[in-house]
C-alpha cells in the first residue's frame, strides 16, 4: 500500500513529467548548469505553515526534497498568508523559478492573477479549481481512495 509521501509526492512528480530544462548535457559529460550556459531548473513552494506540521505542508515539503533529488532542480520554500501570497509568487518568478507550487485552494486568486503576468512561469494550485495556460490544478481525490480503503476494511471483517 503506497505510503501517504507517496501519494502526494506523485501528483507533484506527474506535473513535473513534462518539464526539462531546453537545452540537453553536451557530449563531453557536462551539464548545462555546471557550464553555465542555461539557467538550472529552479521549483519554489508556497505554504500556509511551515513544513513541520506533521501534515499537509510537511508532505508537500518532502514531495520538494524529492524534486530536489530526483531531478536535480534548485528549490525553494516560503510561507504566506493569502494576504501575501501574490507579492511571494511575484518574488518566486521575479528569482528564476520556472515551476511553482502554490499549495492550497485559498492562493487560487493570487495564482492566476501573477500567472497573468508571468507568462514563462507554470504555477500549480494544490486542491485548487484554476486552469490556464500556465496555471494548472491538483486535485486529490481523497473520496475515492476513502472509499476503496472501506471496501478492503469491510472485506476483512466479519
Amino acid at each position: 500500500m503506497p505510503t501517504r509521501r507517496a501519494v502526494l509526492t506523485i501528483p507533484f512528480l506527474a506535473a513535473l513529467s513534462g518539464c526539462t530544462p531546453a537545452q540537453q548535457a553536451p557530449s563531453g559529460g557536462s551539464s548545462p548548469t555546471q557550464s553555465g550556459s542555461a539557467e538550472p531548473f529552479k521549483v519554489a513552494l508556497m505554504t500556509a505553515g511551515a513544513l513541520s506540521d506533521n501534515g499537509w505542508n510537511t508532505l508537500a515539503g518532502k514531495g520538494l526534497e524529492q524534486i530536489k533529488a530526483e531531478l536535480a532542480a534548485d528549490t525553494a520554500h516560503a510561507s504566506a498568508s493569502p494576504a501575501q501570497a501574490e507579492e511571494q509568487l511575484r518574488g518566486f518568478a521575479r528569482d528564476g523559478f520556472r515551476l511553482v507550487f502554490a499549495h492550497g485552494n485559498e492562493y487560487k486568486d493570487a495564482a492566476k492573477l501573477v500567472a497573468e503576468e508571468n507568462p514563462s512561469v507554470t504555477f500549480v494550485v494544490s486542491s485548487g479549481d484554476v486552469e490556464g495556460s500556465n496555471l494548472a490544478s491538483l486535485a486529490f481525490k481523497l473520496g475515492e481512495a476513502a472509499y476503496l480503503a472501506g471496501m478492503a476494511a469491510a472485506g476483512l471483517s466479519k
